[in-house]
């Protein structure tokens, strides 16, 4: 029997017995315990990968250490004998904790199962659907918190112990003893499941131990805190024992605190139970239980899951139980949980949204917190989703607990809950709402189906009881708890639906005030019901016929008015007027309240409302009759009250013609008197108002509500009105444009739809003269505004994603479109025109006035007015800016019959125009079917047909009539467009065959002319390549070329030898051709040379300006004057070339001379020809010949060369206190990636150059000139050196400097107003020494005035040696230059010293102010030469901060040597302190 489990055969035996079978018990237990030892004690592989892998499952399963505590519970309750309650006993104390209950104790199969991983050969538990632990691993939760735990139950006695000594002496025993204590002993066994008997003695006496319970004692591995939270949390929450089976007492002993949770069922209630702790009710709970059949198919799918995810006794199950345990509060009453737990039997961590707990036999994962996925979970949603209809409806029954129902109603679980088990619940919520009442009627105490019940949220029915029985019969108990969860609420606005039904059923003024006062009191301010339903009080009531008329009709607020107490003589039949009854305005209050929803005072402002209304309604069907009547009513209110927007802008109005028209379309007659009397600019009716109107009251009272409704008294401009508002039927044809959009263009609709079009009305009427002056000077008047429309119109059309690949200007606007689509404008032969027909004022200025007025222009003088549009409007509103094909032939023939002198201008504007014109390859043919003649190179007229052209720059062709002429100021690019438009013959060079006689080479012209490029490449530099040497490029290109005199020169076409062309100089196959006898020779020889070399306009200039000189030392000393950089001629010129030709400039007095230029014949018998063979003209000969080639060098040029950049030092910052410490060291010169942060440096150049100023160094002799020894440290710094005479020092008001300039601005250096001795690094002063004593200079230094002199005294020449051209003009505190600069552009310059006569150091010293463009500059002056440092305040930082790249730094070495001075600019320092190229020396901050 005691095999079968029958426990009580200990009661059976006595106790004598009992004593005697003791020793044998004992020892058959012993034995058992060794027996298992021996079994599971082997430390070979298997044992450790064992004992790993328990030790990992535990850890990992079980990672809270309060899990065991469960475990433990579940235990317990699993070991009851006969169903007895079993009582649990927790003590915890000093490292220890034992846990105790009254239950069965341990026999042979529970010591097997406990020391077995996962029951792998007991099924006792799995098959007992009485007990909830299946897996067999729950008990080792316990060696989370334990490393050794005792099991003292009846005569077991036995421990599992991770320190016992045999496993390091088993483990000693291995061939390899050393390891033993390197690796920890336990972790060879698997000690979690190998028992170790335990004598008593053994047993720690840390507590006492009842032999009559069964004992569990752990010995803890972590710190108490951990324990005592599990306890704690157990303590707590104290329903974690509620779906217990029989476990019904807990006692924890905490260090002698002692807490006591009961569970406890009313003896009354089958459904009540109370948990207490420590005899202290705590909660209260409602719980029903309901078993449940499985069906087949669940029973069927549970066989196919795992026994690791559902044990045996779940698989062979017919029914299950699921429990509901309901929260019941201190009231009393039934209380909705939020987010409540679900359980099997103990809690698990799943919240999915119920108001109550839920104890069902649910699958979890291994450690008893998170549900499975499968059919059985969801099959228990379904069960719990019906469950808790039909417990809804067994509550309603309960009377202390009806109205708390719907409280815990939920329809749908939370979103976070798997979705599986979301559809389950809806799914079994779903089937049993159809038929099951649980919802509390208002009547009785009768059920309702939750769909059928009705929410009465306003009361309504509560008062007005009877009024609708049907409806009635569905509402729900007013006082029921969450009855806002009901899926029918009559709501206010459901009220508003159907208030007409209940007010009509009784029109007595009782019922209809208490109807009112109800309404009054729900629908006041802005009510929340009504606002979530409809959004206003007015909406919701709005056209409800609820308001009792004083003809005891009911009427909508709509058309309700307040009694005026007296009659209204304006109360016309067509307004549907009625007022409200007046006894009922005695409740109080509710005259404001009738007004909130649209009742509405007889004024005026209402009386047009209601016009309005009646306007909108008979739009459609609109009749003379009430259009007089409307008026008549119009002229006795106050008609200014109307808006703008008012829809009586289109009331209908009968014309002369008894035609009806929108107001807005109508004009005021004469008879009215308007502001401009259309009726006189225009002879047919275009909508004036007719005279009958004038019958119905008095002409200022109807001229005023004509003009309020829109009626117009002027041809107004409008700009703003968009295409789709527009009438397109209205007379001022519109209608034409419509179908212009509608059918031309049907892409662009959609474009044009958007678009605010700008319109004159009546354009018709152009015709006559009266208007025609009336709509052109309202256009000058607001000329500007038609502008900008017109272009945002055309905006608008480029901006539309549809045409983004079409031609945008395929749709024009209203009045342009207008214009051109009848011919209608007055032109001044008399004619009319369409204004597409008409040139633009740009294409008459670009013809001239003789050309411009053969073509058709639009009528400027219209009666006593000048018209004059702008270019601009005129090219807006449709005037073409080109010249189109018929035009450009007929001003070719007239041209071709002018013999005047301005013959070649005008064909040469007309070339322009036609260039311009950009024809199409049809409207080319269309241009050579006609016959034109065109002017040859010999200013004759020739047909197109018989006429060539040469491309090319390099040869000077003599008149000839089968070249075409090349017009000056036409590149000859635009020459290849007019041979294009006419098909002439383009002959390229390689066709061409260079034919002469008699040649000779001169060798003495072509040294001259090497000698004038040598003199001019001292301000050319190549901008492609740096530091090229011009001159030596040009000199051996020169060198490369022979100059060779022929007689009889001609060009012969290969292809065609019968074709040959006369020229003067040819430049080919390095040969430079010219006919001697060729009067000025020579300058037609240099023009070639330029164009070949492509020289500059400067550079082109000079040339020509020291070719007008006679002798070499002229030049010279015309270059030094000028401050020319001649040291780069070398050895060129030499001092005997000087001395021996002396300079012509010294020997004369005066300062202007005039040298004749002779022509002369190449000395051929000598071959020698000098340089005084080189005769010039006057200096307006050279002029007119410098100004022809500068014109043609710039229409040949398309773009800008990008001007060079230097560089400066990189510098070192340094902040202190609220200042800053700048320093500049040239050990930073070799930093190549710090020299590109300064981008322009603009007066400094290498000091490499230096080298070529040998020749300059010894005629100077009042100059000096430092060389840098470190050349690499020269070329990096870039500095200008400027040296000073030892003892000597200007003085500073006489002082001026001459420094050159950078490699971008040489070219416009050259003035003869500007004295500019040379172009080099050096300073150059007066003759005169200036003494300066010690002390004078320690004052100039101190101060940093003379620092500040001599950055405005560079500033001074090299803004004058730039603008040469510019007029200069001195102010109080710098100078001022004006006029044009070197690209053409107008040009204002000015510098202001701000500091020049104040001591001391401010903000800004000086400002450049460029055409409104201000850049400032901050001065610093040292007495060293490579090192500078100072402080910056905090002002001056924050300035620099501010103006970023506008601030230059400006620093002056070398003050006080007065041997060696040199400025350096720092261009935006504060960027450079950001970038890290100007480092602090040193930061201090001011908190």
């Amino acid at each position: 029997k005691r095999k079968k489990g029958h426990t009580k055969l200990l009661d059976w035996i006595s106790n004598t017995q009992r004593s005697a079978m003791a020793p044998s018990l004992e020892i058959k237990e012993r034995l058992h315990v060794e027996k298992l030892f021996r079994q599971r004690c082997r430390n070979d592989a298997n044992s450790t990968t064992l004992a790993n892998t328990l030790e990992k499952d535990i850890q990992t399963v079980f990672n809270s250490p309060e899990k065991f505590l469960l475990e433990l519970l579940q235990n317990a309750d699993d070991a009851n004998c006969d169903n007895r309650p079993v009582d649990v006993r927790i003590r915890f104390y000093d490292g220890y904790v034992a846990f105790s209950h009254n239950g069965k104790h341990f026999d042979r199969y529970d010591v097997e199962a406990i020391c077995d991983n996962a029951q792998q050969k007991f099924n006792h538990k799995k098959c007992n659907l009485n007990k909830t632990g299946f897996k067999g691993i729950g008990f080792k939760s316990v060696f989370v918190i334990a490393d050794c735990t005792y099991i003292i139950s009846n005569k077991y006695s036995f421990r599992f112990d991770r320190d016992y000594p045999d496993w390091k002496v088993n483990n000693k025993n291995k061939n390899n003893p050393d390891d033993a204590d390197d690796n920890p002993c336990a972790s060879r066994y698997p000690w979690q499941i190998i028992p170790i008997w335990t004598e008593p003695y053994d047993i720690p006496k840390i507590l006492q131990l009842n032999p009559e319970d069964v004992n569990f004692l752990f010995r803890l591995r972590h710190n108490n805190d951990i324990i005592a939270y599990a306890l704690n949390l157990l303590r707590n929450t104290p329903r974690t024992m509620l779906f217990l089976r029989h476990v019904n007492n807990i006692v924890i002993d905490n260090h002698g605190c002692v807490t006591r949770i009961d569970l406890r069922q009313l003896l009354n209630s089958h459904h009540r139970y109370d948990l207490y702790l420590n005899n202290v009710l705590t909660s209260s709970w409602f719980v029903m239980g309901y078993n449940i059949t499985i069906p087949t198919a669940i029973s069927k799918q549970l066989q196919t899951i795992g026994p690791q995810e559902c044990p045996e006794k779940l698989k062979k199950a017919k029914c299950i139980d699921i429990k509901f345990a309901i929260n019941i509060n201190l009231q009393d009453k039934l209380y909705a949980m939020e987010n409540a737990t679900l359980f099997c039997y103990l809690p698990t961590s799943v919240k999915c949204g119920l108001p109550f707990l839920v104890n069902a036999d649910f699958l979890l994962n291994a450690d008893r917190m998170q549900l499975l996925s499968n059919a059985w979970n969801n099959f228990l949603f379904q069960c719990i989703g019906r469950l808790h209809i039909v417990s809804l409806a067994s509550i309603a029954l309960v009377p202390s607990y009806r109205l708390d129902v719907l409280n815990l109603f939920v329809r749908q679980l939370q979103p976070y809950t798997q979705q599986q088990f979301i559809n389950a619940y809806e799914n079994g919520v779903k089937s049993e709402l159809r038929n099951i009442l649980f919802v509390p009627s208002n009547i009785d105490s009768r059920l309702l189906k939750y769909e059928e019940a009705i929410a009465d949220s306003t009361g309504f029915f509560k008062i007005f009881t009877g009024i609708d029985p049907p409806l009635e019969y569905r509402l729900a108990c007013y006082d029921l708890n969450g009855i806002n969860k009901l899926q029918h609420q009559f709501t206010l606005y459901e009220l508003s639906t159907i208030i007409e039904k209940y007010s009509c059923k009784n029109t007595s003024i009782k019922f209809q005030r208490k109807l009112l006062s109800f309404l009054m009191e729900h629908y006041v301010g802005p009510d929340s019901l009504a606002r979530a339903s409809l959004g206003n009080i007015q909406h919701c009531l709005s056209g409800k016929r609820i308001l009792l008329a004083s003809n005891h009709k009911l009427i909508s607020s709509d058309n309700a008015y307040f009694p005026s107490g007296k009659d209204n003589p304006i109360n016309p039949k067509f307004l549907n007027i009625e007022a409200i009854h007046p006894k009922l305005l005695r409740i109080n209050g509710l005259k404001s309240w009738l007004k909130m929803i649209g009742v509405k005072e007889l004024t005026d402002i209402n009386l047009i409302l209601e016009v309005e209304n009646v306007v909108n309604k008979n739009m459609d069907s609109f009749t003379a009759e009430l259009s007089i009547e409307i008026v008549t009513l119009l002229c006795n209110i106050d008609t200014s009250l109307i808006s703008e927007d008012s829809i009586l802008s289109s009331l209908p109005l009968v014309t002369k013609t008894d035609h009806l028209i929108a107001a807005k379309y109508c004009y005021l007659p004469s008879l009215l008197k308007p502001k401009v009397d259309v009726e006189n600019l225009v002879d047919i009716d275009v909508g004036f108002v007719a005279e009958r109107y004038c019958l119905l009251s008095k002409t200022e009272s109807l001229k005023k509500t004509l003009l309020d409704i829109g009626v117009q008294q002027i041809l107004p401009l409008c700009l703003q009105i968009p295409f789709q508002e527009l009438d397109n039927n209205r007379i001022d044809c519109f209608q034409e444009y419509c179908q212009y959009i509608l059918h031309d263009n049907q892409d662009d609709l959609m474009t044009i739809n958007q678009a605010k079009i700008a319109y004159i009305p009546l354009l018709r009427c152009l015709s006559k003269e009266s208007y025609a002056q009336y709509f052109f000077g309202l256009l000058m008047e607001h000329e500007d505004a038609v502008i900008q429309n017109l272009r945002k119109f055309e905006n608008l059309l480029q901006s539309n994603s549809k045409r983004c690949d079409d031609d945008n200007t395929s749709t024009t606007s209203y009045l342009a479109f207008m214009l051109s689509y009848t011919p209608c404008i007055q032109a001044e032969d008399g004619n009319l025109y369409k204004m597409s027909e008409l040139c633009s004022p740009s294409l008459r200025k670009r013809l001239g006035r003789r050309l411009a007025s053969l073509l058709p222009q639009m009528k400027c003088e219209l009666g006593q007015s000048v018209i004059k549009l702008s270019p601009d409007l005129m090219h807006l509103l449709g005037a073409r800016d080109v010249l189109s094909v018929e035009d450009a032939v007929k001003l070719l023939q007239v041209v071709a019959n002018d013999n005047s002198l301005k013959q070649q201008k005008y064909f040469k504007r007309i070339y322009l125009a036609m260039i311009k014109s950009k024809y199409s390859s049809d409207e080319e043919k269309q241009l050579r079917s006609h016959n034109i003649l065109l002017l040859a190179s010999d200013n004759s007229l020739q047909h197109f047909n018989s006429l060539y052209f040469i491309h090319g720059d390099d040869y000077d062709v003599a008149n000839s009539d089968k070249l075409i002429k090349s017009l000056p100021g036409l590149s000859n690019e635009a020459m290849v467009v007019i041979c294009r438009y006419f098909k002439i013959r383009e002959i390229k060079r390689t066709n061409l065959q260079v034919t002469y006689r008699n040649f000779q080479v001169n060798k003495d012209l072509k040294m001259d002319i090497i000698n004038l490029f040598k003199l001019t490449a001292c301000i050319e530099d190549d901008y492609e390549h740096d530091k090229v040497d011009t001159s030596s490029k040009w000199v051996t290109t020169l060198a490369k070329i022979d100059f060779i005199a022929v007689k009889g020169l001609v060009w012969v076409y290969k292809l065609k030898p019968s074709i040959y062309f006369e020229a003067r100089v040819l430049l080919r196959d390095r040969q430079l051709l010219y006919e001697r006898d060729c009067p000025r020779f020579k300058r037609r020889l240099l023009d070639i040379l330029v164009n070949h070399f492509d020289l500059s306009i400067e550079a082109t200039s000079l040339l020509f300006e020291l070719a007008s000189m006679t002798t070499e030392a002229d030049r010279l000393d015309w270059l030094q004057e000028n401050g020319c950089d001649i040291s780069k001629l070398g050895n060129s010129v030499t001092d005997k070339q000087r001395s021996s030709a002396p300079s012509a400039r010294k020997r004369k007095s005066t300062s202007s001379h005039h040298y004749e230029l002779t022509e002369g014949d190449d000395n051929n018998d000598n071959g020698n020809h000098s340089s005084k063979s080189l005769n010039h003209a006057s200096r307006t000969d050279v002029s007119c010949a410098a100004a022809a080639m500068i014109t043609k060098r710039r229409n040949r040029m398309e773009t800008e060369i990008s001007l060079k950049s230097s560089f400066s030092k990189p510098f070192v910052i340094s902040l202190t206190d609220d200042q800053s410490m700048f320093t500049l060291n040239s050990k930073y010169h070799e930093l190549d990636h710090l020299s590109k942060l300064e981008n322009t440096t603009l007066f400094c150049r290498d000091d490499q150059d230096l080298e070529y100023h040998k020749t300059l160094l010894k005629a100077q002799e009042n100059t000096t000139f430092s060389d840098n020894s470190n050349k690499s440290k020269a070329k990096t710094s870039r500095s200008r050196k400027m040296n000073l005479r030892n003892n000597t020092l200007p003085d500073c008001n006489e002082m001026h400097e001459t420094i050159d300039l950078p490699l971008n601005q040489q070219r416009n250096y050259l003035s003869n107003s500007v004295q500019a001795n040379s172009l080099d690094n050096s300073r150059i002063f007066d003759n005169e020494k200036i003494e300066v004593d010690k002390t004078l200079d320690t004052e100039l230094v101190g101060d940093n005035r003379i620092g500040k002199r001599l950055v405005f005294d560079y500033l001074q020449q090299r803004y004058r040696s730039k603008y040469p051209t510019c007029t200069y003009k001195e102010t109080e505190f710098g100078f001022i230059l004006k006029g044009v600069d070197e690209r053409n552009k107008i040009l204002s310059l000015e510098v202001i010293w701000r500091n020049c006569n104040v001591q001391g150091d401010n903000l800004i010293d000086m400002e450049i102010i460029k055409n409104s463009n201000k850049r400032v500059i901050k001065i610093k002056s040292t007495n060293k030469d490579e090192e500078m440092i100072f402080r910056v305040s905090g002002d001056d930082w924050k300035h620099m901060r501010a103006l970023g790249d506008r601030y230059r730094l400006f620093c002056v070495y070398g003050i006080g040597q007065r041997d060696n001075i040199t400025i350096k600019k720092v261009k935006d320092p504060a960027s450079l302190v950001f970038a890290d190229a100007l480092v602090p020396l040193e930061i201090r901050f001011k908190l």
